[in-house]
Protein backbone atom coordinates (compact mmCIF):
# COMPACT_ATOMS: atom_id res chain seq x y z
CA UNK A 1 0.00 0.00 0.00
CA UNK A 2 1.14 3.25 -1.10
CA UNK A 3 0.99 6.72 0.71
CA UNK A 4 -1.56 7.86 -1.82
CA UNK A 5 -3.45 4.99 -1.19
CA UNK A 6 -3.42 5.62 2.45
CA UNK A 7 -4.51 9.28 1.75
CA UNK A 8 -7.35 8.42 -0.18
CA UNK A 9 -8.85 6.44 3.19
CA UNK A 10 -8.62 9.66 4.81
CA UNK A 11 -12.04 10.43 5.58
CA UNK A 12 -12.64 13.76 4.28
CA UNK A 13 -15.30 15.10 6.94
CA UNK A 14 -16.46 19.08 7.12
CA UNK A 15 -18.23 18.85 10.69
CA UNK A 16 -18.23 15.95 13.11
CA UNK A 17 -20.62 15.76 16.21
CA UNK A 18 -18.92 13.20 18.28
CA UNK A 19 -21.06 11.25 20.49
CA UNK A 20 -19.87 7.72 21.96
CA UNK A 21 -23.15 6.54 22.63
CA UNK A 22 -23.99 3.11 23.65
CA UNK A 23 -28.30 2.08 22.65
CA UNK A 24 -30.09 -1.49 22.29
CA UNK A 25 -31.54 -2.28 19.05
CA UNK A 26 -33.17 -5.59 19.33
CA UNK A 27 -31.42 -6.93 22.21
CA UNK A 28 -28.23 -6.60 20.30
CA UNK A 29 -25.77 -3.25 21.73
CA UNK A 30 -24.73 -0.92 19.24
CA UNK A 31 -22.35 2.13 19.62
CA UNK A 32 -23.46 5.37 17.91
CA UNK A 33 -19.87 6.77 17.26
CA UNK A 34 -20.65 10.07 15.33
CA UNK A 35 -22.92 12.12 13.07
CA UNK A 36 -20.61 13.86 10.17
CA UNK A 37 -21.40 16.10 7.36
CA UNK A 38 -19.76 15.04 4.24
CA UNK A 39 -19.88 16.99 0.99
CA UNK A 40 -23.73 18.06 1.95
CA UNK A 41 -24.23 14.56 2.94
CA UNK A 42 -25.04 13.67 6.71
CA UNK A 43 -24.31 10.37 7.89
CA UNK A 44 -24.41 7.71 10.96
CA UNK A 45 -21.41 5.67 11.91
CA UNK A 46 -22.32 2.61 13.90
CA UNK A 47 -20.23 -0.02 14.97
CA UNK A 48 -21.48 -3.26 16.93
CA UNK A 49 -19.94 -6.66 17.33
CA UNK A 50 -20.52 -9.45 14.85
CA UNK A 51 -20.53 -12.95 14.74
CA UNK A 52 -16.81 -14.97 15.39
CA UNK A 53 -15.68 -14.46 11.85
CA UNK A 54 -13.22 -18.15 12.24
CA UNK A 55 -16.45 -20.14 13.09
CA UNK A 56 -18.03 -18.50 10.11
CA UNK A 57 -15.16 -19.44 8.66
CA UNK A 58 -15.23 -23.25 9.36
CA UNK A 59 -18.41 -23.76 8.59
CA UNK A 60 -18.37 -22.48 5.19
CA UNK A 61 -15.51 -24.37 4.43
CA UNK A 62 -17.18 -27.85 5.80
CA UNK A 63 -20.04 -26.58 3.28
CA UNK A 64 -17.82 -26.01 0.29
CA UNK A 65 -15.46 -29.63 0.89
CA UNK A 66 -18.53 -31.59 0.67
CA UNK A 67 -19.81 -29.48 -2.57
CA UNK A 68 -16.33 -30.26 -4.18
CA UNK A 69 -17.00 -34.15 -3.69
CA UNK A 70 -19.75 -33.67 -4.90
CA UNK A 71 -21.51 -35.30 -1.61
CA UNK A 72 -23.34 -31.74 -0.44
CA UNK A 73 -27.05 -32.43 -0.33
CA UNK A 74 -29.66 -30.06 -0.85
CA UNK A 75 -30.66 -30.05 2.37
CA UNK A 76 -27.88 -29.44 4.19
CA UNK A 77 -26.62 -26.69 1.80
CA UNK A 78 -30.79 -25.32 2.80
CA UNK A 79 -30.05 -25.54 6.35
CA UNK A 80 -26.34 -23.74 5.98
CA UNK A 81 -28.15 -21.01 4.08
CA UNK A 82 -30.89 -20.74 6.50
CA UNK A 83 -28.30 -20.13 9.48
CA UNK A 84 -26.97 -16.98 7.65
CA UNK A 85 -30.86 -15.62 6.75
CA UNK A 86 -31.27 -14.34 10.05
CA UNK A 87 -32.04 -10.28 8.79
CA UNK A 88 -29.38 -8.32 11.07
CA UNK A 89 -30.24 -5.27 13.16
CA UNK A 90 -28.64 -3.13 10.32
CA UNK A 91 -30.85 -4.61 7.59
CA UNK A 92 -33.67 -3.17 9.40
CA UNK A 93 -33.22 0.18 10.26
CA UNK A 94 -35.65 2.49 8.37
CA UNK A 95 -35.42 5.62 10.11
CA UNK A 96 -34.42 8.20 12.81
CA UNK A 97 -36.70 10.99 14.25
CA UNK A 98 -35.01 13.62 16.32
CA UNK A 99 -37.45 16.41 17.99
CA UNK A 100 -40.51 14.71 16.09
CA UNK A 101 -38.77 15.20 12.54
CA UNK A 102 -38.24 12.25 10.29
CA UNK A 103 -35.14 11.70 9.04
CA UNK A 104 -34.98 8.53 6.15
CA UNK A 105 -32.01 6.60 5.12
CA UNK A 106 -30.84 6.74 1.42
CA UNK A 107 -28.37 3.71 2.23
CA UNK A 108 -26.61 1.48 4.51
CA UNK A 109 -22.76 0.34 3.83
CA UNK A 110 -20.18 -1.71 5.81
CA UNK A 111 -18.68 -4.47 7.15
CA UNK A 112 -15.99 -5.70 9.38
CA UNK A 113 -12.93 -3.81 10.24
CA UNK A 114 -9.38 -5.74 10.13
CA UNK A 115 -6.32 -5.50 7.86
CA UNK A 116 -8.91 -5.33 4.62
CA UNK A 117 -10.82 -2.61 5.28
CA UNK A 118 -8.40 0.07 5.16
CA UNK A 119 -10.92 2.48 4.84
CA UNK A 120 -12.96 1.68 7.78
CA UNK A 121 -9.74 1.31 10.01
CA UNK A 122 -9.21 4.98 9.34
CA UNK A 123 -12.74 6.18 10.45
CA UNK A 124 -12.20 3.97 13.62
CA UNK A 125 -8.66 5.85 14.20
CA UNK A 126 -10.19 8.66 13.35
CA UNK A 127 -12.54 8.34 16.37
CA UNK A 128 -10.46 7.12 18.83
CA UNK A 129 -8.02 10.32 17.80
CA UNK A 130 -10.87 12.51 18.81
CA UNK A 131 -11.82 10.68 22.42
CA UNK A 132 -14.76 8.61 21.29
CA UNK A 133 -15.74 5.98 23.89
CA UNK A 134 -16.75 2.79 22.46
CA UNK A 135 -18.02 1.37 25.58
CA UNK A 136 -18.29 -2.66 25.42
CA UNK A 137 -16.64 -2.70 22.52
CA UNK A 138 -13.21 -1.44 23.91
CA UNK A 139 -12.15 -4.58 24.31
CA UNK A 140 -13.34 -6.81 21.60
CA UNK A 141 -11.32 -8.32 18.86
CA UNK A 142 -11.06 -6.16 16.27
CA UNK A 143 -11.60 -8.93 13.98
CA UNK A 144 -14.94 -9.23 14.75
CA UNK A 145 -16.13 -5.43 15.07
CA UNK A 146 -18.71 -4.41 12.49
CA UNK A 147 -18.74 -1.04 11.14
CA UNK A 148 -21.93 0.62 9.35
CA UNK A 149 -22.71 4.20 7.61
CA UNK A 150 -26.31 5.49 7.44
CA UNK A 151 -26.29 8.24 4.93
CA UNK A 152 -29.74 9.84 5.26
CA UNK A 153 -32.00 11.56 2.35
CA UNK A 154 -31.41 15.33 1.46
CA UNK A 155 -28.78 17.49 1.34
CA UNK A 156 -27.48 19.84 4.32
CA UNK A 157 -25.30 22.42 4.86
CA UNK A 158 -25.14 22.02 8.89
CA UNK A 159 -26.46 19.58 11.09
CA UNK A 160 -30.76 20.03 11.36
CA UNK A 161 -30.15 18.95 15.29
CA UNK A 162 -28.16 20.00 17.82
CA UNK A 163 -26.78 17.21 20.83
CA UNK A 164 -29.40 18.30 23.26
CA UNK A 165 -32.14 17.19 20.64
CA UNK A 166 -30.60 14.14 20.51
CA UNK A 167 -32.29 13.19 23.68
CA UNK A 168 -35.22 12.84 21.66
CA UNK A 169 -33.53 10.55 19.18
CA UNK A 170 -36.16 7.47 17.99
CA UNK A 171 -34.35 4.65 15.71
CA UNK A 172 -37.56 3.26 13.94
CA UNK A 173 -37.12 -0.57 13.11
CA UNK A 174 -38.65 -2.04 9.61
CA UNK A 175 -40.95 -4.88 10.04
CA UNK A 176 -38.91 -8.33 10.54
CA UNK A 177 -39.04 -11.91 9.09
CA UNK A 178 -38.24 -14.78 11.67
CA UNK A 179 -37.02 -17.86 10.25
CA UNK A 180 -37.90 -20.82 11.57
CA UNK A 181 -36.76 -24.44 11.06
CA UNK A 182 -40.24 -26.60 10.77
CA UNK A 183 -39.16 -30.40 9.35
CA UNK A 184 -42.48 -31.65 8.98
CA UNK A 185 -42.78 -34.48 6.74
CA UNK A 186 -46.04 -35.64 5.01
CA UNK A 187 -47.22 -37.58 2.43
CA UNK A 188 -49.57 -36.32 0.27
CA UNK A 189 -52.12 -37.23 -2.79
CA UNK A 190 -52.17 -35.14 -5.46
CA UNK A 191 -55.06 -32.97 -6.02
CA UNK A 192 -57.31 -31.52 -3.25
CA UNK A 193 -56.28 -31.98 0.35
CA UNK A 194 -58.53 -32.71 3.26
CA UNK A 195 -59.13 -29.32 5.40
CA UNK A 196 -57.38 -30.29 8.22
CA UNK A 197 -55.38 -27.29 10.28
CA UNK A 198 -51.69 -27.55 10.90
CA UNK A 199 -49.59 -25.21 13.03
CA UNK A 200 -45.94 -24.67 14.09
CA UNK A 201 -44.36 -22.56 17.11
CA UNK A 202 -42.27 -19.37 16.04
CA UNK A 203 -40.54 -18.59 19.31
CA UNK A 204 -40.30 -14.94 18.33
CA UNK A 205 -43.55 -14.33 18.44
CA UNK A 206 -44.21 -16.88 21.29
CA UNK A 207 -47.30 -18.19 19.10
CA UNK A 208 -47.89 -21.25 16.99
CA UNK A 209 -48.30 -20.32 13.31
CA UNK A 210 -51.57 -22.06 11.41
CA UNK A 211 -51.70 -23.14 7.96
CA UNK A 212 -53.96 -25.25 5.48
CA UNK A 213 -52.62 -27.02 2.82
CA UNK A 214 -55.70 -26.71 -0.11
CA UNK A 215 -54.33 -28.47 -3.35
CA UNK A 216 -51.13 -29.99 -4.43
CA UNK A 217 -51.01 -29.41 -8.31
CA UNK A 218 -48.88 -30.90 -10.79
CA UNK A 219 -47.53 -27.93 -13.00
CA UNK A 220 -46.79 -27.98 -16.34
CA UNK A 221 -44.27 -24.71 -15.57
CA UNK A 222 -41.93 -25.77 -18.77
CA UNK A 223 -44.83 -24.79 -21.06
CA UNK A 224 -45.26 -21.68 -18.92
CA UNK A 225 -42.06 -19.95 -19.33
CA UNK A 226 -41.95 -21.26 -23.05
CA UNK A 227 -44.60 -19.11 -23.75
CA UNK A 228 -43.31 -16.58 -21.50
CA UNK A 229 -39.91 -16.32 -23.11
CA UNK A 230 -41.62 -16.03 -26.57
CA UNK A 231 -43.42 -13.20 -26.04
CA UNK A 232 -40.44 -11.50 -24.53
CA UNK A 233 -38.44 -12.66 -27.27
CA UNK A 234 -40.68 -10.97 -29.69
CA UNK A 235 -40.02 -8.12 -27.82
CA UNK A 236 -36.63 -8.03 -27.96
CA UNK A 237 -36.07 -7.95 -24.06
CA UNK A 238 -33.81 -10.95 -24.01
CA UNK A 239 -31.89 -12.39 -27.01
CA UNK A 240 -29.93 -15.75 -24.78
CA UNK A 241 -31.94 -18.74 -26.16
CA UNK A 242 -29.34 -21.33 -26.02
CA UNK A 243 -28.71 -20.27 -22.24
CA UNK A 244 -32.78 -20.31 -21.66
CA UNK A 245 -33.28 -23.75 -23.17
CA UNK A 246 -30.09 -25.02 -20.81
CA UNK A 247 -31.76 -23.47 -18.22
CA UNK A 248 -35.30 -24.99 -18.98
CA UNK A 249 -33.82 -28.83 -19.63
CA UNK A 250 -32.07 -28.55 -15.87
CA UNK A 251 -35.48 -27.21 -14.19
CA UNK A 252 -38.14 -29.11 -15.59
CA UNK A 253 -37.40 -31.49 -18.73
CA UNK A 254 -39.77 -32.33 -21.46
CA UNK A 255 -42.90 -34.28 -20.11
CA UNK A 256 -42.35 -33.56 -16.71
CA UNK A 257 -44.44 -31.78 -14.34
CA UNK A 258 -43.11 -29.40 -11.00
CA UNK A 259 -45.14 -29.27 -7.44
CA UNK A 260 -47.42 -26.33 -6.75
CA UNK A 261 -48.75 -26.41 -3.12
CA UNK A 262 -50.61 -24.18 -2.60
CA UNK A 263 -51.88 -23.01 0.88
CA UNK A 264 -53.45 -20.24 3.20
CA UNK A 265 -51.28 -18.81 6.00
CA UNK A 266 -51.75 -15.76 7.42
CA UNK A 267 -48.42 -14.51 8.27
CA UNK A 268 -46.22 -16.59 6.92
CA UNK A 269 -44.24 -18.21 3.64
CA UNK A 270 -43.89 -21.78 3.79
CA UNK A 271 -41.16 -23.86 2.42
CA UNK A 272 -41.63 -27.05 0.05
CA UNK A 273 -39.26 -29.34 -0.87
CA UNK A 274 -40.07 -32.89 -2.09
CA UNK A 275 -38.33 -35.70 -0.36
CA UNK A 276 -36.08 -36.80 -3.59
CA UNK A 277 -35.22 -33.17 -3.95
CA UNK A 278 -33.24 -32.77 -0.38
CA UNK A 279 -31.44 -36.13 -0.48
CA UNK A 280 -30.14 -34.89 -3.75
CA UNK A 281 -26.58 -34.12 -4.36
CA UNK A 282 -26.24 -30.47 -5.36
CA UNK A 283 -26.11 -29.28 -8.95
CA UNK A 284 -25.60 -25.82 -9.57
CA UNK A 285 -28.48 -24.68 -12.66
CA UNK A 286 -26.99 -22.37 -15.03
CA UNK A 287 -28.52 -19.83 -17.09
CA UNK A 288 -31.61 -18.11 -17.56
CA UNK A 289 -32.10 -17.66 -13.50
CA UNK A 290 -34.11 -14.20 -13.98
CA UNK A 291 -37.22 -16.66 -14.02
CA UNK A 292 -39.15 -16.56 -10.49
CA UNK A 293 -41.70 -19.49 -9.87
CA UNK A 294 -44.33 -17.82 -8.39
CA UNK A 295 -47.70 -19.86 -8.20
CA UNK A 296 -50.42 -17.70 -9.85
CA UNK A 297 -53.63 -17.37 -7.76
CA UNK A 298 -56.92 -15.84 -8.55
CA UNK A 299 -57.89 -15.20 -5.27
CA UNK A 300 -56.07 -13.63 -2.30
CA UNK A 301 -58.40 -15.05 0.58
CA UNK A 302 -59.04 -19.32 0.77
CA UNK A 303 -61.90 -20.79 2.20
CA UNK A 304 -60.69 -21.12 5.41
CA UNK A 305 -60.19 -17.18 5.82
CA UNK A 306 -56.96 -17.22 5.17
CA UNK A 307 -54.17 -15.28 3.06
CA UNK A 308 -53.46 -17.19 0.17
CA UNK A 309 -50.83 -18.44 -1.11
CA UNK A 310 -48.52 -20.84 -3.48
CA UNK A 311 -44.85 -22.63 -3.41
CA UNK A 312 -43.71 -23.85 -7.07
CA UNK A 313 -40.96 -26.65 -5.85
CA UNK A 314 -38.37 -26.56 -8.43
CA UNK A 315 -38.00 -30.27 -8.38
CA UNK A 316 -39.27 -32.05 -11.65
CA UNK A 317 -41.38 -35.27 -11.05
CA UNK A 318 -43.21 -37.73 -12.98
CA UNK A 319 -46.73 -36.23 -15.03
CA UNK A 320 -48.75 -39.29 -14.27
CA UNK A 321 -47.45 -39.04 -9.91
CA UNK A 322 -50.08 -39.26 -7.77
CA UNK A 323 -48.57 -39.34 -4.46
CA UNK A 324 -45.62 -37.04 -2.89
CA UNK A 325 -43.39 -36.92 -0.04
CA UNK A 326 -43.02 -33.49 0.74
CA UNK A 327 -41.71 -31.69 3.74
CA UNK A 328 -41.79 -28.53 5.34
CA UNK A 329 -38.09 -27.26 6.06
CA UNK A 330 -38.36 -24.20 7.45
CA UNK A 331 -40.92 -20.84 7.08
CA UNK A 332 -40.08 -17.13 7.08
CA UNK A 333 -42.96 -15.67 9.36
CA UNK A 334 -43.95 -12.24 9.32
CA UNK A 335 -44.79 -9.74 11.77
CA UNK A 336 -48.26 -8.29 11.35
CA UNK A 337 -49.30 -4.92 10.13
CA UNK A 338 -50.35 -3.20 13.41
CA UNK A 339 -47.08 -4.39 14.91
CA UNK A 340 -44.77 -3.57 11.67
CA UNK A 341 -43.01 -0.51 13.05
CA UNK A 342 -40.52 -0.85 16.50
CA UNK A 343 -39.12 2.17 17.62
CA UNK A 344 -35.86 1.99 19.91
CA UNK A 345 -35.13 5.29 22.06
CA UNK A 346 -31.85 6.94 22.29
Amino acid sequence: MDIRTIRHMVPQVQKTMFLGKEIEILGEKVLAAAFCLTEYTLKLYLFAEGNDRMEDTEKFKKIERKRKRGTLTKREERLAQFEKSKEGIFDLLEEIRVQGNVYGIASITGGRLGEFDGEGMMLFYYFLLNHVSFGGLEKSDLSNVENWILEFEGEYQQFPFSMEDLDTLEVVIKPRNFPVLVKRKMKVAVGKQKARKQKFFCEETGKDIEFFINVIELADIRTELLERYENMFQEGMVTQKEEFFIYLDSLCPEGKRLVLVEYECENACLEFYTKEQLLERVKPIQGATSFFLVGKLEKSIGVHGMRLKASVIPYPVEADTEQIELELLCAFVQEKENNSRTVVHW
